[in-house]
């Protein structure tokens, strides 16, 4: 457990590392504006760069998140939770949009009162950033993945609350690091399709980021 929370905190250092020397390497602009335009992420030695964006960008297009799935080998993943492979726009949706407070019964419905526990919702707020950044990533202008997909999972499967937690957070950071229309992802605009929250939440299966899995319905 301690070392995967070195391991963790060294992502995290690493992370403010390279926002900081990012910044400071623009001059005329303000280090805000710096770390977002000129980020660079340095993983296992090596310099990458590109563009990220955040989980607001991502849940109103699903064209762009079906342009990705094509193009991920096997056409899936899978970040330990929920447990099935992340193999469809409906999916994906159903993550984005899902409460994170409360799992959704057969029929659409909240269930109330709140069902999901301190560890279940910290899963789901930090599925809502990683996905976003495995997204970004498959991208051709997207900015590699700083902690690999088997990493989160296992963060996802066995990290405590507190863990799950500190990758959320990791990662809400880095979704925000290069969000600019100035560093694209390189989706061709024949694939980008539209912004359209209302599409993407009717095709969202959010039953699918239950906790005790879908539910079977009748």
């Amino acid at each position: 457990m301690m070392r995967k929370r070195r391991k963790l905190n060294k992502y995290i250092f690493l992370l403010l590392g390279v926002i900081i020397l990012a910044a400071i390497a623009v001059p005329g602009v303000s280090a805000y504006e710096g770390h977002r335009i000129n980020i660079t992420a340095h993983v296992e030695g090596e310099v990458e760069c590109g563009a990220t964006r955040t989980p607001g960008w991502w849940k109103s297009r699903p064209d762009a998140q079906q342009y990705v799935l094509d193009i991920i080998p096997g056409h899936s993943f899978n970040i330990g939770w929920p447990s099935d492979d992340i193999d469809s726009v409906e999916k994906i949706m159903g993550i984005f949009w899902a409460d994170q407070t409360k799992e959704m019964d057969c029929n659409g419905e909240l269930i109330t009162p709140p069902t999901r526990d301190t560890l279940c919702k910290k899963r789901a707020q930090a599925s809502f950033q990683v996905l976003a950044a495995i997204l970004t990533s498959y991208c051709p202008g997207g900015m590699p993945l700083p902690i690999p997909i088997g990493e989160i999972r296992d963060i996802m499967l066995n990290g405590t609350a507190d863990e799950v937690l500190e990758l959320h957070n990791f990662y809400a950071a880095f979704n925000l690091s290069a969000d600019n229309d100035s560093v694209p992802l390189g989706i061709p605009d024949s694939e980008l399709g539209s912004v359209n929250s209302t599409t993407a939440k009717v095709i969202a299966w959010e039953q699918f980021a239950n906790c005790s899995g879908p539910p079977v319905c009748p």
